[in-house]
Formats: structure tokens, C-alpha cells, sequence
């Protein structure tokens, strides 16, 4: 029998870093559980919040009563709960809000919504066929192969690729496939029997086969070092360092079917919502309506029906993006982290969390085999393996041993100012087109150019919000600005002369993708970036065209470098190397290499062999060097040692704290004002370690939004100096009457320093 509950630990959503202290009702005492939620009174309002804890006693002696409780079962257990404070107080947010942020937001209606409210999106089911290659198959061939007709080939090259294809996958390519696979099966050289084909809530046909490729001895060794730590049942994470293409997703699917054989549930995280819709299919299909997808992209009520489904135990994976680390499974046995070096991991306002750090703590707190995934894991995550505070598997080749592509650079320094392809590059793109095979041009910048210039005053058109040019978007005859959203008409005068003689200068993805066109008007051409995919769906319809090769060349922003398998793409160009390797970041290096790494590995990935061709005006910097090597350990030794050096992370720790403000006076006072306070007590309490206080200076977007933004960073060799040094920023924020209307954002341990 439950124990009744007589005080309750709850966190409210209001900018206080503590929880609240309740008395609970006897008449509620029943229902209070850790993770439901209560109506409860703050001054005159009421407020919804989450119950943390069920203490024993209270710091105070007055307390006021719980006043309604909202649930009939809780939307998370004990384990979410001691989650969500550690990352309250090592990102040093309020615990409330960061509770309130975790959950779904559909949850923070007072209405009473008991567990059975919604049901998760059903994958419907529907009659199809597979075939599945004879054992001798090549033999068999021998005496047939030059009689076969293309679309016979074609379903013969796939057979002999994974052994079996499901029969509704090549509907899109060819026409009544049933009958070119019965014809086949009449030559003797597979086997055809039905099959049930899953079908996801948006239509997309999923593969209902079980486990069906034959590992790698790689694969199987990684596979039996997990699951020997998934029996011991204790915390133990790995690096998977593996080749694009090598097969770390089948890891993760033999992984997480070893934890549901356990009994117990898994999650899958991947550094976009994008991705979610290449491996929903791929999981889905291995694990039926097992499987959820919860990330900030769905609707209120299709993340709500998710977040029950997995809070009630009935679906046993979750897969999403950063937010879905707080998904309510129970205990997970396993926790995937892919493409886990991914920036996209952290969260950028409110709680400032990092995804993959809080992975590994959960995996602590839960028992579970954590995996970090990457074919360029980070920096620090190399560091802690080095550390031997993770253990490495390895999968240094593709699959079927197809090669790794061969990396060109290119010195662009001699080209004419207006030319976007090398001659080297040019070539390979018309030899692709002519091979019938697919090519991918990178470029880290969308829109059609980056600046409009005023010819006369020689200024470029700025945003008045913010410290960045207008981005020109022909398309939509606008200028933009990328971070407030202002629109611009491209006609309008130059705002410091009035003069209409502007000129564009750069290049983003709309002029590259025009110049293919130009130069290729034969070649199908398609964009691929956040402005072509901002509409529900988008983005899918654009993979699915790809991958049906509708489509010869694709020109694309980082979308395109993550995770995607289309193996008919043999050339990757990056038209200009040098954008993020320019940037004010200790870790721009570091960002560049992963980057074009794996936006190369998109190539080759099929049967032909890959090229990749980068384009830079820096041909010999060590970024290039390695890159053109593939020696990812070799970078990242030189890189330790600049960052030993000038004590970067891995070697310290790093804190930014950021005032903003309208007033440009009051923000550059204030921050002057918090730097004193950590002289302060710097002087007070000397730390134990090494600690550095940098600044304050203008943040390199010195405007934006309209406010005035200074910052400055804490590097320390011990994070709880950091913290203790970040809690007096706060504490003098909010105590001290000067702050009033200026923003401090700390943010521990940041992806972005802008």
C-alpha cells in the first residue's frame, strides 16, 4: 500500500532557483505522487506545478495546503525528477522553469487530464511482398546475367547488396515490380513471400523485417561489449567512433533490441528533427508500434500523446531530438547519443542544457549503457576517452568494405572574383551528370547573397535590431535579417544616403543553386536548406525525391551533412570551406573539420566509389591537411595542444555570462559592475584551481533584437569555482535595483560564444 503523502517538494514556474514546500490535504494525500501535477497558491494567484519530492519534514513551519491535484498518474518517476534538478542547478536556471520547459507544453493547462487522455499515432498496417535471394545467388547468375532486363538488374543489384527487398520500396522506380520479381522467382534466383508493410501516421511505407544484415566483425565486436555491460546492468558509457557509413546505426538497433529482450525500455537521441524522419522509419520498422518520436516539432497534442505513451509504459523507445533526454521512460536500459559532437544538443535559451552531458548523467542515474555515436566525436569527448572515462569501439570501415571518398582541396585564391566553381569542381559535376549518378554542393549560408553594398557610400545595408548585414532572398524580393526577422525591401534607397545604387556581393544557396541551373540546364536541381523546408512535411518530400533520384543535384546548408544515406550520391563539393573556420570560436577548427567530414561522407556510400572536392583560400591550414588525410586523431592531437595553451576546454572549464539591455550605457555599467562583485569574491574565497575571468567586452553580435549585449567568460579548471562565481552574477541580477530591465543569461558550459 502506497504511504499517503503529507508534504509535497513542488516546483513552480517563476524565476527562483528553490522549490516550495506544501502541506497536502488528507483528502489529497492519496493521490500526491513525485511527478503530478497540483494546483497550488503563490501570494493571491493559483499556479500549476510539478511535484519533485515527497518530504519527510519542512525547512518552515507555515505552510499553505496543495489546493487540487491535476493528474490521475504521473507524467514522470523519481529518476526524471533527480535529473531535472541536477540540470536546474549545474546550468543554474530556476528549477521550476526548468521543469515547466521539459514537459510537454500542452501540460500546463489547470484543466484535470487524466493518463488515458490520448492514445500515441497508430502505425497502420497493409499487405506487401518481399524477395529474398538464393543462398548461391552469385552462381546462379553466372549463366543468366546478360539476359536480364534493367529492371531486373536493378532488384538483382539490391538483392545482392542486403539480401532481400521489400517490394513496395522500388514502386517509385519501377513500374508493377510484383510482376519483374515473380519472373525472378520463376528463374530460380530468389524466393517471394508476402509480408505485412508498416505505414507511419504520415503515410511514409516502413519495412517490417526483423534484423536480416549480417554484422561486420567490427559491428559484432562492438555489439558484444555493449551487451555484456546491458547484463551486468551498471552505468557504462562507450564512444562508437566510426567511418560514415561504417554502421553504427545498426548498433544502435541490435543494442536497443537487446535492452527490449531485458524487459526494459531504450532512447534514441539525434541532433536534429530532421533525422527523425530517416531513422523513425528504420526503427519503426524494427520495432513496430514500440516506437514514439518526441521532439519540439510536433504538435502539442501529437508530443502530449508521445510523453503519456511513454510515461505509461506503453511504448518502449523513444526516439527525438535534444528535449526528448527528458522523455519519462522508466529506467532505460540503453541511451543512444548520435552524431553526437552535434551543436545542435544544446539548448540555447531558458535551461541552457547540453543533451548528450545530461545523457551520461541519466545513464548514471538509471544503470543504463550510454552510446555517444560519431565519426568526429568532440573534442571533449575524445579528451574523456583519452581519460579512459569512456570506452572506445571502433568501426574504422563501410560496409561491404566500399572505400572511404577521396578528398581534393582545392586552393580558390586564384579564382576570378566571380566564379563559384573551380574548374576541377566543374568537371566532376559534368561527369557526374553524365555517370547518371547524384551531387551534393555545400554551402554553410542561405539566401541569395549574404550583403547588398551601397556603390556610392561603399556601406553595406544593415539591420537597425542588429550588428549583421540584410541578406538578399530573391525569391521573395527581400532582405532579411537572419536572427530578428526583419524584412527589407531590396528596391528601397540605402538608408545612410538615400542612394538606389546597390550592389549584391557573396554567395548563399538561392545564387548557387541559380548558377547549377545556369550552368547545367539539364540537370534537375534542388535546394535544400531551412528556407525550402519551413513547411510541415517539407523536408520529407525533399528526401523522398532525393532518394528516389528525382533529383541530380542538391544544393544544401548543413541539413544535408547529417546522417542521410543515398547511395547514388558520388560527389560532395564544398564551394567555400572557409565560412565557419572565420569565425570568433575557439572551437571554429574544430566545427569545420566535423563539418566537411561529414558532408563528404555523404559520398560513395553506394556501390560506386566517392569524391569529395573542397574549395578554401586557406589550402594549407592544419584543418585542411588532416582533412584531406581523413586523420581525425591527428587533428584533434594538434588542436589539444593550442587548446592546452590558451586553457580551453578540454582543460578547463568555460562559463559565459551575458548582460543585455536597451540602454547601452546601463548594459556596459552593469557588466563592469558584475566583474567587480567576482574580483570580489574571488579575493574573499581564492578558488582551488586555476580560474580565469575574461573581459567584459561587447558579445560579437553586439546588437540584437534591438538590445545592447555584453559578456564576459569564466575559465576554470574546477566547474564549482565556475558555478560559484556564476551564482554571485545572479544573485547580484536579481538583488540589486540597478538590473532592473537588464537580461544576465548564464549559460554553462556554451556552444556559442556570438
Amino acid at each position: 500500500m502506497r504511504p499517503r503523502a503529507s508534504l509535497a517538494e513542488v516546483a513552480l514556474p517563476l524565476p527562483v532557483d528553490g522549490t516550495f514546500t506544501y502541506r497536502v490535504p488528507s483528502e489529497l494525500a492519496r493521490l500526491v505522487r513525485v511527478g503530478v501535477r497540483v494546483l497550488a497558491p503563490v501570494g493571491r494567484r493559483r499556479v500549476v506545478g510539478l511535484v519533485l519530492d515527497l518530504p519527510e519534514q519542512s525547512p518552515v513551519e507555515e505552510l499553505r495546503d496543495v489546493l487540487d491535484v491535476l493528474d490521475d498518474e504521473p507524467l514522470f518517476g523519481p529518476e526524471l525528477s533527480r535529473l531535472l534538478v541536477f540540470a536546474a542547478r549545474y546550468y543554474q536556471a530556476p528549477i521550476g522553469l526548468a521543469a515547466a520547459g521539459a514537459v510537454p507544453g500542452g501540460l500546463v493547462k489547470t484543466a484535470r487530464q487524466g493518463a488515458p487522455a490520448l492514445d500515441p499515432p497508430r502505425i497502420k498496417r497493409r499487405p506487401g511482398w518481399r524477395l529474398k535471394a538464393k543462398p548461391d545467388l552469385e552462381r546462379r547468375l553466372g549463366r543468366l546475367d546478360r539476359s536480364l532486363s534493367d529492371k531486373q538488374r536493378l532488384i538483382i543489384d539490391r538483392l545482392s547488396d542486403s539480401g532481400q527487398v521489400v517490394l513496395n520500396d522500388l514502386a517509385a522506380v519501377i513500374a508493377q515490380p510484383l510482376g519483374v520479381a515473380r519472373r525472378l522467382e520463376a528463374m530460380g534466383l530468389a524466393d517471394l513471400e508476402p509480408m505485412e508493410t508498416l505505414v507511419d501516421p504520415l503515410g511514409k511505407p516502413l519495412t517490417d523485417v526483423t534484423p536480416a544484415v549480417r554484422l561486420t566483425g567490427d559491428q559484432d565486436r562492438a555489439l558484444e561489449a555493449i551487451k555484456s555491460r546491458l547484463v551486468a546492468g551498471q552505468y557504462a558509457p562507450f564512444l562508437l567512433y566510426g567511418a560514415t557509413g561504417s554502421g553504427k546505426t545498426e548498433v544502435y538497433l541490435r543494442a536497443v533490441e537487446a535492452a527490449l529482450q531485458m524487459g526494459r525500455p531504450a532512447l534514441v537521441l539525434v541532433p536534429e528533427i530532421g533525422l527523425t524522419v530517416h531513422l523513425e522509419g528504420l526503427f519503426a520498422a524494427r520495432f513496430g508500434a514500440n516506437v514514439v518520436t518526441l521532439h519540439s516539432g510536433l504538435t502539442d497534442r501529437g508530443r502530449l500523446a508521445a510523453w503519456r505513451a511513454a510515461a505509461g509504459g506503453r511504448v518502449k523507445v523513444v526516439l527525438g531530438a535534444r528535449s526528448a533526454v527528458f522523455a519519462p521512460l522508466e529506467k532505460p536500459a540503453v541511451i543512444v547519443v548520435d552524431e553526437e559532437h552535434e551543436e545542435a544538443y544544446k539548448q540555447e535559451d531558458r535551461l541552457r542544457y547540453q543533451a548528450r552531458d545530461l545523457a551520461l548523467y541519466r545513464g548514471r542515474l538509471a544503470g543504463a549503457v550510454v552510446i555517444l555515436g560519431s565519426a568526429t566525436p568532440a573534442v571533449t569527448t575524445w579528451h574523456l576517452a583519452e581519460q579512459d572515462r569512456i570506452r572506445v569501439l571502433t568501426l574504422p570501415k563501410r560496409i561491404h568494405d566500399r572505400p572511404l571518398p577521396t578528398v581534393e582541396i582545392v586552393d580558390k585564391t586564384g579564382f576570378e572574383s566571380n566564379r563559384v566553381f573551380s574548374p576541377q569542381l566543374e568537371k566532376a559535376l559534368a561527369d557526374t551528370l553524365a555517370a547518371k549518378k547524384q551531387s551534393i554542393l555545400f554551402l554553410g549560408r542561405r539566401g541569395y547573397a549574404p550583403v547588398v553594398f551601397c556603390r556610392d557610400c561603399g556601406r553595406p545595408v544593415t539591420c537597425p535590431n542588429c550588428t549583421v548585414s540584410l541578406t538578399l532572398h530573391q525569391a521573395r524580393q527581400a532582405l532579411l535579417c537572419h536572427y530578428c526577422g526583419l524584412s527589407a525591401s531590396p528596391r528601397a534607397p540605402c538608408p545612410l544616403c538615400g542612394s538606389t545604387n546597390l550592389r549584391p556581393w557573396g554567395l548563399g544557396t538561392e545564387r548557387l543553386e541559380q548558377d547549377v541551373i545556369d550552368r547545367f540546364p539539364s540537370a534537375r536541381t534542388i535546394r535544400l536548406d531551412s528556407d525550402t523546408t519551413r513547411r510541415r512535411g517539407a523536408l520529407r518530400r525533399i528526401l523522398t525525391k532525393i532518394a528516389d533520384h528525382e533529383a541530380d543535384v542538391i544544393v544544401g546548408t548543413q541539413i544535408i551533412t547529417k546522417g542521410h544515406h543515398f547511395p547514388d550520391i558520388t560527389l560532395v563539393g564544398v564551394v567555400d570551406a572557409d565560412l565557419s573556420l572565420c569565425f570568433p570560436d575557439y572551437r571554429a577548427a574544430e566545427r569545420t573539420f566535423a563539418l566537411l567530414h561529414q558532408v563528404g561522407g555523404r559520398a560513395g556510400r553506394g556501390k560506386e566509389p566517392g569524391r569529395v572536392i573542397v574549395q578554401t583560400g586557406l589550402p594549407d591550414h592544419y584543418v585542411f591537411e588532416k582533412l584531406a588525410a581523413g586523420d581525425w586523431p591527428g587533428f584533434v592531437a594538434q588542436e589539444m595542444e593550442f587548446r592546452r595553451a590558451l586553457f580551453y576546454p578540454p582543460f578547463s572549464r568555460l562559463t559565459s555570462v551575458l548582460l543585455s539591455g536597451n540602454a547601452a550605457a546601463r548594459v556596459r555599467t552593469g557588466i563592469e559592475k558584475i566583474r567587480r562583485v567576482l574580483d570580489e569574491c574571488l579575493q574573499q574565497e581564492p578558488p582551488a584551481g586555476r580560474i580565469e575571468v575574461l573581459g567584459p567586452a561587447p558579445a560579437p553580435l553586439t546588437r540584437l533584437v534591438g538590445k545592447t549585449r555584453w559578456h564576459l567568460a569564466i575559465k576554470a579548471e574546477r566547474i564549482s569555482d565556475a558555478a560559484r562565481l556564476a551564482r554571485e552574477a545572479r544573485t547580484l541580477h536579481r538583488t540589486d535595483k540597478f538590473f532592473k530591465g537588464l537580461g544576465l543569461a548564464v549559460d554553462v558550459d556554451p556552444a556559442s560564444v556570438l
